[in-house]
């Protein structure tokens, strides 16, 4: 046993000591076999019989037809069946309380029980030696319970004695028997629900623990994809070494000097790469370890490691870019067409937006002055274009700085002109700068002013044209806020619910946007309800089983039904004696047709004297309507009457036959009327005994109400018939059932959420931005327009090159073209990454605005390439 625990409490340590996502696979793979085991076991016991009998002894001369024959013509169709082998004694002895409460004087008895066959105590004993009891005493080798006050012997005792009262004396002994045996379980609750809630439960827990095994190991794997791309990141740095040290051997040393950015940008990737690695070893370490604190740590760690590599290849990246412009290399014109490209496109965006605008929006010739500055910039570019003088020189420095300066001043003069009219007063729009940019300013030498030059200037120009002129409009320009206002605002065709399914579709995607969010930590993606969210899906889940819990004990708990469920009716009901007005008619016009068999009834009416010894209560015979009766005498008085019907009787038992009913009415000399307790065709099985209970109080009944009274005897007498034993097993109360089942409800509710949730999650990585959807068509509309501009390279490159920039090599034309090329590259590149958007990105938002951007960026392309056209075809008309 010391052994086992100790396994135990090892194991415990073990599980406690393994990451979590170890310790929960393995506790959901342990819970997985529960549902089997159980579900197993459930059914051993509810399909299990007793194997052993009650064998029942009776002594000679007992009263009331008990004897051994009858007794045994009683269980003739059947044994009395036990869990446990018991042997029964029927005596007529009396027994001290010291018999039946303690472990003393039973052990002579020759029996496990002994019950004795009195229907009541002789008198009030006065003291625990004297014999003066009825009911049951066990002997000392049997359990407890068998002892105590309220147990089960004196369940067997009150079985017995309410059998006595209907006239089953022989079949009352066979009850109480077959009680007995029933008492004698042990084992599991045979109640199916109980068997449904362990084994649902289990197996909803083992579903729960197994959707949170998949998401922890989904964080895993995302935080391995995330180290793994700070790896790659800090790879290619070390790969690149070699490169960046021939680079460094290149650059002379008049140039470094020359630089002091790019002097800087050296030093902090030489001075961050080896902590990097050593960083990199510990995280690696700390992520191959069991230990739940060494991964937690490495876990925590790997977001900084990957911020860090991430920027160190861009750090690299750029220096590597300065050293091939530093160096002269053929490679560094595409460095400077980076840097430029920015600027180009703004101006060319905002030139764009300006050709469109109406007459006396700006100043005349500031369209020209803006393009006059653009090519100044591009001719820059070129002029610093690699060649036999490596690197930029101050000159050349000093040329971009006035370029990017003119470009500046042209910008802030359109944004004067602009801002002469009230709807050109907008916010200012702060440009965006990447990490990479700057690194790649910076080596360059080529920093960015304080108040962020060329480009924030052209950004908030280019702010005011668009909240004074609206966006750009092309082939598909994206829609403008009036557009949609009108699509979601309370237009007549959306009040009329034109526009209703518009309407639905929004919200649906708000509210699965909403309640499904991005997970976080550790670079972990998908949706994932939050801590708070989890803490209302239970609360909501127990207010939801509990209900259901409920109603579902209450019919699984085994119960005596109030209501009559037989479909049967009375075959004969006569009035035997006197008639006192008792009508068959009315009777059976109450009850006819609610019997779980056929009966025949007798309602015997006699003279009470003659049947019962009333006792005096108080000096008085009939005090109030209950007239108190020698219980012998009644129970002698019934037998008497179930006499006087022999086709009525078993010969074999003195017990009324199958379908035969006797009410028994005594009518007292001064007038008033008693009932005596029904005479059964059968023994009652337990429980409440709805027509049986105290022989010795006989129930006093109104003349007026003697047709309702005989009704309800019936009624009662059908309720008593209607009872299953197997209604009256009660091995699990219902409280605690309600309990099991809400348990096992609000673990199967949780558990079918967290599957929802990991359902929907997979939904949400899944990638494509859906052909059907309005993004789709303009994402596809959007394709097709890069596609023809794609087509219609070459000619650009005549239009551009040949024909606007003929002349010397090199012009500033060339370098836009470069430019176009790129930005069309870019637009292709963006198309493609949009449509691998997941829906994830989709419900967040993230598609919408890129998908905007780039319908502007394909707007601007298409205007820049007919601008283009249109520039040649006047210049080739004018040469001809």
């Amino acid at each position: 046993m010391n052994r086992q625990a100790k396994s135990g409490r090892g194991l415990g340590r073990w599980l406690v000591g393994r990451r979590m996502t170890t310790a929960v696979g393995w506790t959901a793979l342990g819970t997985l076999l529960l549902p089997f085991l159980l579900g197993i076991w459930g059914y051993v016991t509810l399909t299990a019989q007793p194997q052993h009998t009650v064998q029942i002894t009776v002594d000679e001369g007992l009263p009331w037809q008990i004897t051994q024959a009858t007794v045994d013509a009683a269980m003739a169709d059947a044994p009395v069946r036990s869990w446990e082998q018991v042997t029964l004694r029927v005596t007529d002895q009396y027994f001290t309380t010291a018999h039946q409460r303690q472990q003393e004087g039973t052990e002579g008895f020759g029996a496990d029980l002994i019950l004795s066959v009195h229907p009541d105590p002789l008198s009030s004993g006065l003291s625990s030696r004297e014999a003066t009891n009825s009911g049951v005493a066990a002997h000392p080798e049997m359990p407890t319970f068998w002892r105590e006050y309220g147990g089960p012997a004196d369940e067997v005792a009150r079985l017995y004695r309410a059998n006595l009262g209907v006239g089953q004396g022989p079949s009352g002994v066979v009850a109480a028997a077959r009680h007995i045996g029933e008492l004698t379980y042990s084992g599991a609750p045979r109640v199916p629900a109980a068997w449904i809630a362990w084994t649902g439960g289990t197996a909803a827990a083992a579903l729960l623990l197994g959707t949170v095994w998949v998401r922890l190991h989904r964080r895993d794997a995302e935080v391995r994809r995330a180290f793994q791309r700070g790896q790659a990141d800090l790879a290619r740095v070390l790969l690149e070494e070699d490169a960046l040290a021939l680079t460094l051997v290149a650059v002379p040393p008049q140039q470094q000097k020359r630089h002091p950015g790019y002097q800087r940008l050296r030093r902090q990737v030489t001075e961050g790469t080896t902590p990097l690695v050593r960083r990199e070893q510990k995280i690696a370490d700390g992520l191959a370890s069991t230990e739940r604190e060494a991964w937690s740590t490495a876990a925590r760690d790997v977001p900084g490691f990957t911020a860090q590599a991430r920027l160190l290849a861009e750090q690299t990246e750029a220096l590597l870019a300065a050293g091939e412009v530093l160096t002269g290399s053929r490679t560094g014109q595409g460095v400077l067409d980076r840097v430029a490209d920015p600027l180009v496109t703004a101006a060319r965006s905002l030139q764009a937006r300006l050709r469109t605008a109406p007459p006396g929006t700006v100043q005349p010739g500031r369209l020209d002055e803006l393009d006059e500055a653009v090519l100044a910039l591009l001719a820059v570019v070129q002029k610093d274009a690699p060649s036999d003088a490596p690197g930029i020189s101050a000159s050349g420095r000093s040329d971009w700085d006035r370029a990017e300066r003119r470009l500046t001043g042209v910008a802030r003069s359109i944004r004067s002109d602009l801002e002469r009219f009230p709807l050109g007063r907008t916010a200012e729009r702060e440009p965006s700068h990447t990490s990479s940019d700057t690194q790649l300013r910076n080596g360059l030498g080529l920093t960015l002013r304080q108040d962020g030059g060329a480009r924030r200037a052209l950004a908030q120009t280019q702010a005011v044209a668009t909240a004074l002129l609206g966006e750009l409009e092309g082939a598909m320009s994206a829609p403008t806020s009036s557009a949609v206002r009108s699509d979601t605002g309370d237009s007549p065709a959306t009040r009329g619910g034109g526009q209703w399914w518009k309407r639905w579709r929004g919200s649906g995607t708000v509210i699965a946007a909403g309640m499904l969010r991005r997970g976080g930590g550790a670079g972990v993606q998908g949706l994932r309800l939050t801590g708070r969210r989890w803490l209302m899906a239970t609360l909501l889940s127990l207010v939801i089983a509990q209900p259901l819990a409920g109603a579902w004990a209450e019919r699984a708990t085994p119960h005596q039904s109030w209501d009559l469920q037989g479909r049967e009716a009375i075959r004969s009901l006569v009035v035997d004696g006197p008639n006192l007005g008792i009508s068959p008619e009315r009777v059976l016009d109450r009850i006819d047709g609610s019997f779980p068999e056929q009966l025949d009834v007798v309602v015997a009416v006699r003279a009470a004297e003659a049947y019962v010894t009333p006792e005096p209560v108080d000096g008085e015979l009939h005090p109030g309507d209950v007239v108190h009766a020698e219980v012998h005498s009644v129970i002698e008085g019934a037998q008497r009457i179930r006499a006087e019907f022999p086709e009525r009787i078993d010969p074999d038992t003195g017990e009324l036959l199958t379908g035969q009913v006797i009410v028994p009415i005594l009518v007292w000399e001064d007038g008033r009327r008693s009932m005596m307790d029904t005479q059964l065709p059968r023994p009652l099985v337990g429980g409440h005994a709805f027509s049986g209970g105290n022989p010795g109080l006989l129930t006093g009944v109104e003349a007026v109400s003697l047709d309702g009274r005989v009704a309800s005897a019936l009624a009662d007498v059908a309720r008593d018939l209607q009872t299953d034993p197997a209604d009256l097993v009660e091995d699990l109360s219902e409280e605690s059932l309600r309990l099991l089942l809400t348990l096992m409800l609000t673990v199967l509710i949780l558990a079918l959420a967290a599957l929802v949730e990991s359902f929907a999650s997979f939904a949400w990585g899944l990638r494509g931005i859906g052909s059907l959807s309005r993004s789709g068509r303009r994402l596809r509309t959007v394709r097709r327009e890069l596609g023809q501009l794609l087509l219609e390279l070459d000619r650009t490159r005549l239009d551009r090159v040949a024909v606007l920039g003929a002349g010397p090599a090199g012009s500033p034309q060339e370098a836009e073209q470069r430019l176009y090329e790129r930005a069309l590259d870019s637009a292709w590149r963006d198309a493609e990454d949009l449509g691998n958007l997941t829906i994830g990105q989709r419900l967040r938002g993230a598609a919408e605005p890129r998908l905007e951007r780039l319908e502007q960026a394909v707007a601007l392309l298409q205007d820049r390439d007919s601008d283009v056209a249109d520039r040649a075809a006047r210049v080739l008309s004018l040469a001809r």
